[in-house]
């Protein structure tokens, strides 16, 4: 499990087969900016990448989502 108020990064696809990088505060941030995006990989500061679908699962178990 990581930390809810750590910084999170997600990596958004772009049209052109490059990615953008958008850093948030928190987890409930981050997780509220993922619907609007098409994101490759989720990094948790502390904690690492994980795919997207693992970050939703943990931010449910952290009751965020």
């Amino acid at each position: 499990m990581f930390n809810p108020n750590a910084e999170v990064r997600i990596f958004i696809a772009d049209e052109f087969l490059t990615s953008t990088v958008k850093t948030f505060d928190n987890a409930r941030d981050a997780l509220a900016a993922m619907s609007e995006h098409s994101v490759l990989q989720v990094d948790v500061d502390g904690y690492g990448p994980m795919i997207p679908d693992e970050f939703v699962a943990y931010c449910k178990e952290l009751g965020l989502g």
